[in-house]
């Protein structure tokens, strides 16, 4: 046989092989690589049980006088967990049982009042951190839905007038602050977005009356101006336009809000003298009784930094989140403070300041045991027209003759 031809077959065949060789590879279902299993549930989540979760429940209850549970009542514990277990429960599974809707709302209470990390809080409850992250802002929606309406402002004369009758300082209605709430950096930020003190925070604009509730409350991520803020907010535009349907003037005097330097003079926002004044002058009566009726909004943030210590560290949310826990702390607030039986556990005598005849005779106890407070709103510059400026000297001459004798 010619070798020629012999070659050109061996070539052939050799060819042929490799290209069936190919497409046997390019068709061939490749072997499945065997991997580890993960396991369902971490060894720690396997020993939460439903009778573990109620012995951290119980636990909580009882221990500290409550502190865990913002200093509320088992009734009105109770009450929340009916209000609220409707909107939060899930349902359980073949693998295994769902949180309770009780215990997501400790876990939601704890971290409000402590301000514990979702590491702490999973060591704690034994639930993972990604859940405890899911668990925090879906209580904190549900909160608001059922307390929403417990931050209202009046709505007719007659609710302003009894409001009045808590302040000492004439015709006052309610007092005008703002504060700052710390936050981390959050992402997608720059320099303009940081407060006046070049911090990142959420910023507070609050209005409360004299049983220390907030009747109005706007929280909003903090610019390097607070002028936009109170600028822009609902409440100012209101008081401008006179919409807040306040009684008619009385001996020459309108229906005012108390507020402290920060914010401008206004016919309806009555702030100090400044400079230094002779004790017993107008000037310095003036400034003593607004001091006292302005200190109302000053204890109704102490209670709430005491109690809901998550407000003073910088909460490592998104804003959206941090305005979810913050709006909640204030809504809890106002529950607590209004409850016939939370009221003397979230607020015992002593926790806020004791005025007797316009002198301050003993500190509230939030400023004698927490140190860290809020920032206080960047002053506003202020240039008040010729009105602004003689209702309060009409204020000055009511409270020089009709007050004097209540204030040393």
């Amino acid at each position: 046989m010619d070798v020629e031809v012999v070659a050109a077959a061996a070539l052939y065949l050799c060819a042929t092989y490799d290209y069936y060789l190919a497409v046997h590879r390019r068709h061939a279902v490749p072997k499945r690589r065997i991997r580890r299993r993960r396991c369902w549930m971490q060894a720690i989540h396997q020993e939460r049980t439903r009778l573990t979760l109620n012995d951290r429940l119980e636990e909580l209850q009882t221990g500290l006088t409550g502190q865990y549970f913002v200093h509320m009542s088992a009734t009105d514990f109770e009450y929340l967990i009916q209000k609220i277990s409707p909107i939060i429960k899930k349902q359980d599974t073949y693998f295994r049982d769902s949180i309770p809707a009780k215990i997501r709302i400790a876990v939601t209470l704890r971290f409000l009042a402590t301000g514990d990390s979702y590491t702490t809080l999973h060591r704690f409850f034994k639930i993972s951190s990604s859940l405890v992250s899911r668990i925090i802002p879906e209580v904190c929606i549900a909160f608001i839905a059922v307390l929403e309406g417990l931050i209202r402002m009046p709505s007719i004369p007659e609710e302003w007038l009894t409001k009045s009758k808590g302040f000492t300082f004439p015709y006052c209605v309610g007092a005008l602050d703002g504060k700052h709430i710390p936050i981390w950096s959050p992402s997608h930020t720059g320099p303009q977005d940081m407060n006046y003190q070049g911090n990142y925070s959420m910023a507070l604009l609050s209005l409360v009356d004299s049983d220390y509730s907030f009747m109005y409350a706007n929280v909003s991520q903090s610019q390097n101006t607070d002028y936009k803020l109170f600028n822009e907010s609902n409440l100012w535009l209101d008081i401008s336009a006179e919409n807040l349907n306040l009684p008619p003037d009385s001996n020459r005097l309108p229906y005012v809000f108390s507020s402290d330097g920060v914010f401008p003079l206004d016919r309806r926002i009555m702030k100090p003298v400044p400079g230094n004044h002779v004790s017993g002058s107008p000037e310095s009566i003036f400034n003593q009784m607004l001091a006292q009726s302005h200190s109302v909004v000053d204890n109704a943030f102490g209670l709430l930094s005491a109690v809901f210590k998550v407000l003073l560290k910088p909460m490592l949310l998104e804003p959206a989140k941090c305005s979810l826990v913050i709006r909640s702390c204030l809504l809890l607030h106002n529950f607590l403070i209004k409850s016939d039986m939370s009221r003397d556990i979230y607020c015992p005598p002593g926790s806020v300041d004791t005025y007797i005849d316009g002198v301050l005779v003993s500190q509230g106890a939030w400023r004698l045991e927490n140190q860290d407070h809020f920032q206080p709103l960047q002053t506003l510059p202020c240039s008040p027209d010729a009105d602004a400026i003689q209702v309060r000297l009409n204020f000055l001459d009511y409270v020089y003759r009709h007050a004097q004798p209540h204030v040393s």
